[in-house]
């Protein structure tokens, strides 16, 4: 190693000893003259030789006291780099003893880098996909990457593959992503212990450097029954519904000569042993990857202390019994798919079976808009829209959900009684639930020795964020029509909103989403729908051990579609 360069202060120091030696020198060789001395008369030469100083000593002193100096300074650079590396010898001629410069904030040294990791996964946000059925994507292909030791990292907004060809230096594809970029709302995972290459292949380069060329060797994401029975054999491999005999197979077949269940489901079937594996693999990692950034977690800390969440946790330690609700509503276009078998048992049963059903009115035509209890249905005015909004049955299921979340095992209701948090993609939505339960139909179960209020956290929340300012921001928000704010989530018109706009409408789900799966005693919820499975793995595995997640409608699957 080259020497370094000598620090200013030593040189200087250096510097100003030889030349007070050098100078000394040529005093001490001529007779000692007359100084001046302040105060006195520099004219009176019989002063002046009485206040003479011999000057040999007071050299000696100086050069002394800055040999020291020097010495010193040497002493602590070399403790304090007793560390470093040892420098290169010096040659006769430079081989005084100048220490090497001490590091300084603009000269700091450098970070280790980290290995390259052995296995490594890109993942892509992007599409058209609701973002909760996306997220779960991104969940199902982490648990099986590092099933197999794979490093996962997400691509920013603007990253991505060269294109085709592979041509144009630093050309990257757009995500394409309907809801942004992950970092939009999320926190990138903490520090690894290994880093990408620098540079990785394409998807449509990897493809041609692999040893088989044949299109049955490559699987697409987009492939879900490859997908999906990776999945399963990955953590459940005597599970795999291929197996004439596989538990998971005949799960089905049991679930089939049940059909229609009674609703709600029980508790204790919401997750079954079967895949209970996968579940909790999916649950680390979606816990581990949903990290609120930092204005959207102080979004949900502030309606946490609006809503006294978080002094009724610390007053739980001593108090026993549900106190919180939560409660997620599904809306908006998901009623055309409450008919799609790809959602429940019904995706496993033959066609015979399945026309039965639809003969006996069990399972309803899947498609038709009025169904769906939306004001342009049909020509339904928005009251009639609103009325139907949720049906009778739905309320009922609803209703004896809470019951069963609020009682104790002897089915007496609980000494605090429970307050709801609910979230719903319809402003509608809590509201007509109000009403229901108000006046509840025939068999319906009553709530009022169970439940206090109802809250509407999207209500709260904006209250509390700030977000329900004038009219002209509303409509600015809600875009022409208002379809986005005045009726439940609909994918074709929310494509269609600007960017911004979208990033303004899914920050306020996000923040409840977190609310209900950190504070809510008791999940009431829909598995059918991809964000009740999503609100469910968030929840974690002790939730559901404990028997605190009710579903409405069909127990928890792990893939895509039913399984």
């Amino acid at each position: 190693m080259p020497a370094r360069a000598r620090p200013p202060l030593v040189l200087a120091a250096f510097a100003t000893l030889v030349l007070l030696v050098v100078f000394a020198s040529s005093l001490l060789s001529y007779p000692a003259r007359p100084a001046a001395v302040d105060g006195a008369d520099a004219g009176s030469a019989a002063d002046a030789n009485a206040a003479a100083v011999p000057l040999r000593p007071v050299v000696d002193v100086v050069a002394s006291k800055l040999a020291a100096a020097a010495k010193s300074a040497d002493a602590l650079h070399l403790a304090a780099h007793s560390l470093s590396p040892p420098r290169a010898s010096l040659s006769p001629s430079n081989s005084l003893p100048f220490p090497s410069p001490i590091p300084t904030p603009s000269n700091p040294p450098p970070l280790p880098t980290p290995a390259l990791c052995a296995r490594t996964l890109l993942y892509r946000f992007h599409g058209t996909r609701g973002l909760a059925s996306e997220f779960l994507r991104f969940v199902r292909t982490v648990a099986v990457a590092e099933r197999w030791g794979y490093e996962v990292f997400v691509l920013r907004e603007g990253e991505g593959r060269v294109d085709e060809e592979g041509e144009g230096e630093g050309e990257r594809e757009e995500t394409g992503w309907m809801y942004g970029s992950f970092e939009d709302y999320f926190l990138p995972p903490p520090n690894r212990t290994c880093s990408l290459p620098p540079s990785a292949p394409s998807y449509a380069q990897r493809r041609k450097m692999l040893p088989l060329r044949s299109e049955s060797h490559v699987a697409d994401a987009y492939h879900i029954p490859y997908t999906s029975a990776l999945l399963l054999s990955a953590f459940s491999p005597t599970s795999s519904p291929s197996s004439p005999h596989s538990p998971l197979r005949a799960l089905h077949t049991h679930e089939l000569s049940t059909y229609p269940p009674r609703l709600p489901l029980p508790a204790s079937e919401t997750v079954p042993r079967e895949l209970a594996p996968a579940f909790r693999a999916m649950s680390a990692v979606a816990r581990r990857w949903w990290r609120l950034e930092a204005g959207l977690e102080a979004e949900v800390l502030a309606v946490e202390g609006a809503l006294g969440l978080r002094e009724r946790e610390a007053e739980e330690e001593e108090e026993e019994g549900v106190r919180t609700v939560g409660l997620h509503l599904r809306l908006g276009d998901k009623c055309r798919e409450a008919a799609n078998v790809k959602y429940s048992p019904l995706r496993f049963a033959p066609d015979a079976l399945l026309e039965a059903l639809k003969t006996r009115g069990v399972v309803r035509n899947g498609g038709r808009a009025d169904e769906c209890a939306r004001g342009a249905a049909e020509g339904e005015g928005e009251a009639e829209a609103e009325a139907e909004l949720v049906r009778e049955q739905d309320a009922a299921v609803l209703a004896r959900a809470v019951r069963a979340a609020s009682v104790d095992d002897d089915g007496e209701a609980s000494a605090r009684p429970a307050t709801i948090f609910a979230m719903s993609d319809d402003p509608r939505g809590v509201p007509a639930l109000r009403r229901a339960w108000a006046a509840p139909a025939p068999g319906a179960p009553a709530l009022d020795d169970v439940l206090t209020r109802v809250i509407d956290l999207a209500e709260e929340g904006a209250r509390v964020v700030g977000l329900n300012a004038d009219a002209d921001e509303r409509a600015e928000n809600d875009g022409e029509g208002g379809v986005l704010r005045t009726t439940g989530f609909d994918a074709t018109a929310f494509r269609e909103a600007p960017l911004a706009q979208r990033i303004a409408l899914t920050r306020p789900f996000l923040r409840d989403l977190t609310l209900l799966s950190r504070r809510a005693d008791v999940l009431v919820l829909s598995q059918a729908s991809n964000v009740g499975r999503l609100l469910t793995l968030l929840a974690g595995e002790d939730m559901v051990r404990q028997g605190r997640v009710h579903s409405v409608d069909v127990r928890w699957f792990a893939t895509a579609y039913y399984a």
